[in-house]
């Protein structure tokens, strides 16, 4: 495997954007009357019943989040990765939730929620500036203890006096809160006219199993672009009936740069109904040169799980097959060096040779090949045997029943029947499930300790991928060594070669090993094995050509996967998750002639089909001052340069524009921001 390609596809599915879904009852009190009139006749006397009046509730969240009500945190909490370019966003299962409160009695599309994003290095430095390590920390209290804290200490909250509360509701409930500085605050919230837009109601269109409607899911979009190198905490506040922070906003001092922590700041309050954190890596760190570098480490790679050759001319055939020479201590403790190799093999797997019986093999010193020429041995085999034999051993359940298992076929196959009944052939009981199914697990290595697949560090170094054929007679001595717990007498020896024809057999396996800060940084890689390489730009199912193969995987480390195929593989694709279609920006370096690296960040336009326009040559160096291109691209405006914080009603003129005169509502805002899906794929070297 060595030729590779990237590309980035458009999200499989169909899915349709809306700009809101306003709920028909807004969250509150609600007051019924009744009232009954009888008249037998035009012009008799009426008579009345006296007026009925019931009181309802509708609830919805307000002070706290059921963590049910999230459907996915985007980037996911606790990762690190390549989000310098991503808007991130918090998606919800409850249909209306953005829109179930108001910010104001004036705007039903405005959400009462928003998502603000502040750094590791923020939060340090106006906690140390203002000297209170309070500020920027999420606190929790009772809400009128939150209410009355914020007045006698001028912070801006609402008096508890101002807050309605319903049937359901009370003084006491629990608040997570925070504090905001002032600069801070006004450069991270949206704009009050920017909030509609940074919302959305995301649907997929696809047919269901049976034929119900899909469920809507509500998105909440951050209008800041995570920061390298750095922490990043997400925090989704509460807006509801805060006019007054816009206010105190607008009669602000206006930000002429980035914010610096000062002394004595003026403080927002707000409650918080969700927080998360992740690392984004620097920006030369894509997924797609991570995965180029891993096939290119060290210059030049054949991608094979085999040590480079060392110039001897007995060693060399066995680093080309992939063995390793690792000290053996031998059972009258002698030491020395031997060869070991596991069951993945640098190259095609060669045709296995029928292993000795079962009941031929007692111990693993049966299976150690001696080399005279060079005076080593060669105990893969006999590893292998072993391996299988420790692995049943450590799992208590399972040997108990493989061992009463066979204990009952051979009570089964010597019952003794009496000479005067019918003689009827044995019935010894089916091997159990728990039993099968540790050994299907085990033909697939899942047991087997890495440092047995990889016996050495340097066949899988740091920013490398490897790919491999398995030994199958390996697999078949590891079943083996497995079986031979609870060894029947030797005089049913024969039996004992029968029941192990009824375990499951191994197959032919192939797979790769990847080991790359993308496994770590990117926790939902999806990965697609193919027995030819697929149609260029195809997207699985494949209507012709390449036919996936079922894969097993499995996370031996933090930064490394371990993919098993079933068959031969000749072209691997791997490519990020699109369950979690997010919303981002296209960034490119250029360099702006004085040789100084600079950015560029531009969206390009989709069009009727969601494909991205690209324009050729980049407009990264033409005219700076170029906001946009119509039907092409427009230029990323931000609040104060190097912030990060989209100017979102800025970029929504410069949509406007770039889409003729269109009018971009929240659900052409997704749609035109949505970003596509990195895959790279590795195909096999033709001979």
């Amino acid at each position: 495997m060595g030729s590779t390609s990237t590309q980035a596809e458009k999200p499989t599915g169909n899915i349709t954007f809306s700009s809101f879904n306003v709920p028909v009852l807004e969250d509150g009190l609600y007051k019924i009357e009744v009232e009954h009139l009888f008249q037998a006749a035009s012009g008799s006397a009426a008579a009345t019943v006296p007026t009925q009046t019931r009181y309802f509730a509708a609830l919805g969240p307000r002070y706290a989040l059921d963590p049910k009500e999230i459907a996915v945190q985007f980037p996911p909490p606790g990762t690190n990765g390549r989000y310098y370019n991503i808007l991130p966003h918090i998606m919800f299962t409850r249909a209306i939730l953005p829109w179930e409160r108001k910010l104001d009695s004036t705007t039903p599309a405005t959400p009462w929620l928003t998502l603000v994003s502040c750094t590791h290095d923020e939060i340090t430095g106006w906690q140390a500036s203002t000297g209170n390590g309070d500020v920027l920390t999420i606190r929790s209290g009772a809400l009128q203890d939150v209410c009355q804290d914020a007045q006698t200490n001028n912070i801006i909250f609402p008096e508890l006096t101002d807050i309605t509360l319903v049937h359901g509701e009370s003084a006491t409930e629990t608040v997570n809160y925070i504090d905001i500085p002032e600069p801070l605050l006004q450069l991270i919230l949206p704009a009050e006219n920017e909030l509609p837009t940074l919302a959305n109601v995301r649907q997929s269109t696809d047919p269901t199993p049976d034929g119900s409607e899909n469920p809507k899911f509500p998105v909440v979009i951050c209008n800041r672009l995570p920061q390298p190198g750095q922490e990043n905490t997400m925090l989704l506040l509460s807006l509801e009936n805060r006019t007054d922070v816009y206010a105190h906003l607008t009669a602000a001092t206006p930000l002429s740069g980035i914010p610096t922590p000062s002394a004595a700041p003026k403080l927002y309050r707000f409650a918080v109904l969700n927080n998360w954190r992740f690392a984004s890596v620097t920006p030369d760190l894509t997924f797609e040169q991570l995965l180029l570098d891993a096939n290119g480490f060290g210059g030049t790679t054949t991608g094979a799980l085999r040590l480079s050759s060392v110039g001897d001319v007995h060693a060399d055939p066995f680093l080309e097959k992939g063995y390793v020479p690792l000290q053996h201590q031998s059972r009258q403790g002698n030491t020395m060096i031997s060869w070991y190799r596991g069951p993945l093999l640098p190259g095609a797997a060669p045709i296995p040779q029928s292993p000795p019986a079962p009941s031929t093999i007692r111990s693993p010193d049966s299976l150690v090949r001696v080399y005279s020429e060079i005076g080593m041995f060669d105990v893969t085999y006999a590893a292998a045997w072993n391996i299988g034999r420790s692995l049943m051993l450590e799992n208590r359940r399972v040997s108990q029943a493989l061992f009463e298992w066979k204990r009952a076929c051979v009570q089964a196959n010597k019952a003794d029947v009496p000479a005067h009944l019918p003689q009827h052939p044995p019935v010894q009981p089916p091997l159990p499930d728990l039993v099968k199914d540790w050994f299907i697990g085990l033909c697939r290595l899942e047991q087997v300790p890495f440092n047995y697949l990889v016996a050495d560090d340097r066949l899988l170094p740091q920013e490398s991928i490897r790919f491999f054929t398995v030994d199958v007679q390996w697999l078949q001595l590891l079943v083996r060594g497995a079986f031979a717990v609870g060894d029947i007498a030797s005089s049913d020896e024969s039996i004992e070669d029968a029941l192990f024809d009824l375990l499951p057999a191994p197959t032919g396996l192939s797979g790769f090993l990847l080991r790359s800060p993308v496994v770590s940084g990117w926790p939902h890689l999806l990965v697609n094995g193919f027995d030819a390489e697929p149609p260029a730009g195809n997207n699985p199912p494949f209507e012709s050509g390449a036919t996936p193969l079922t894969q097993y995987r499995a996370r031996p480390g933090k930064d490394t996967l371990f993919c098993l195929f079933a068959g031969a593989i000749e072209s691997v694709e791997i490519y990020l998750h699109a369950e979690t279609i997010h919303f981002g920006i296209d960034y490119y370096a250029e360099d702006a002639g004085n040789g100084i690296p600079s950015t560029c960040y531009l969206k390009l336009l989709r069009d009727e089909e969601g494909n991205p326009i690209q324009p050729m040559p980049l407009p990264c160096g033409e005219d700076r001052t170029t906001e946009f291109d119509v039907g092409k691209w427009v230029r990323i405006p931000f609040r104060i340069a190097g912030s990060g914080v989209v100017d979102t009603a800025t970029l929504e003129q410069r949509l406007t524009s770039a889409l003729t005169g269109a009018d971009v509502t929240p659900a052409e805002f997704a749609y035109q921001m949505v970003e596509g899906v990195p895959k790279v794929r590795f195909t096999a070297e033709q001979p």
